[in-house]
């Protein structure tokens, strides 16, 4: 279980708050999308979870305790890689070190991302000469290789053409079985329709 318990959250150089005594529960793994304009607070919910900001008041949970770095795996859009002069395969190879595992072409998203010819591509080149729908690819793929409970994708599909677009979608889908997999966007899409929608606004947080 996932529970977000009366968390309210202000960045320290603003009067403002972006969340106030906010509540949600999720009671099992699913595909959750947010969903709201630039500057809603669709990112700062996904940095909340990912520890990456802290709540001013409240406690985000996990199986019923506080939620912690380990839980969760986050990437931002367009984040740059601190290794730039390796391929796509050099680094992932190290970020699967880095996660005490290491490079399994048989898992099922790695799978599903050597369908993509870009991905493919990017294999080979130095990240620094990937492409931004490269980067992309690969900087989902980074966090992917940390085994974790909780994934969090932030604008995932900026940059993607409609084909990574499916096939990230497809990669999610599957990934939300068993693992809690939140992705943001500033716009209700077809394939949303079946997953659980959170409309964040300047009025709080509903659910659609």
């Amino acid at each position: 279980m996932l529970q977000i318990e009366n968390l309210t959250f202000n960045y320290p150089d603003e009067d403002e708050f972006i969340f106030t005594n906010l509540n949600l529960s999720f009671s099992h793994p699913q595909l959750i999308y947010l969903i709201g304009q630039n500057g809603s607070g669709k990112t700062t919910l996904l940095k909340l979870l990912a520890q990456f900001a802290k709540v001013c008041s409240g406690i985000i949970k996990y199986n019923h305790l506080e939620i912690t770095y380990p839980d969760t795996s986050f990437v931002q859009t367009q984040n740059e890689c601190s290794f730039p002069n390796l391929t796509g395969k050099e680094t992932l190879e190290l970020f699967f070190s880095l996660n005490h595992s290491f490079y399994n072409r048989e898992l099922s998203w790695l799978k599903a991302l050597y369908k993509s010819s870009s991905f493919c591509k990017a294999l080979e080149m130095r990240y620094s000469d990937c492409s931004t729908g490269m980067r992309q690819l690969l900087n989902i793929a980074i966090a992917l290789t940390k085994q974790a409970p909780i994934y969090l994708f932030d604008e995932p599909f900026v940059s993607l053409d409609d084909s990574n677009r499916e096939l990230l979608l497809q990669i999610f889908e599957e990934l939300a079985r068993e693992h809690y997999v939140f992705i943001s966007d500033h716009r209700i899409i077809d394939e949303m329709k079946d997953n659980q929608k959170l409309i964040i606004s300047s009025k709080g947080v509903s659910r659609a």
